[in-house]
């Protein structure tokens, strides 16, 4: 026999702000004789799921959630503040990583320019120290001409 496996996708419960009276209050997220109905869960106290309207009811007049709807805003600050500092972290990360690239680049062009001025320096140094040996090979045969050429004038 199959079984039937169903995934409970659990929201999580978020009051309203009345912009009139600069508070929070709390709005039913279910409609009436609404089928295929959410599950909730409220942050005011761990293990807190609603699942319909008397639920809802029933929940909203705890002493639990009215205090936390009283100091809602003081919990949700702090959210507030770290998602605002998540956000520019992420912004000062990406300005970096793109700087990080940008240099990154820039030292692969370098390189290479250094790796190519390597060579011709190699390839200079070989041909100074040939030319050098030539030099002194006629230097050589020079001085000998010229020490003969004395020798024989004494």
């Amino acid at each position: 026999m199959a079984s039937i496996v169903k995934t409970i996708e659990l929201l999580i419960y978020e009051p309203i702000f009345n912009v009139e009276s600069d508070s929070f209050e709390d709005a039913c997220p279910y409609r009436s004789r609404e089928r295929g109905r959410s599950l909730y869960t409220c942050r005011c106290k761990a293990g807190t799921e609603i699942s319909n309207i008397p639920q809802y009811r029933s929940h909203i007049n705890s002493s639990c959630h009215k205090n936390y709807i009283e100091n809602y805003s003081f919990f949700k600050k702090e959210v507030i503040e770290e998602k605002e500092f998540n956000k520019k972290l992420k912004y000062s990360n990406e300005i970096l990583t793109r700087k990080l690239n940008k240099k990154s680049e820039e030292y692969n062009v370098l390189e290479s320019n250094h790796n190519k001025l390597e060579s011709n320096h190699n390839k200079l140094a070989i041909a100074f120290k040939k030319y050098c040996d030539k030099s002194k090979k006629q230097n050589t045969k020079f001085f000998n001409i010229l020490n003969d050429i004395i020798q024989e004038d004494d």
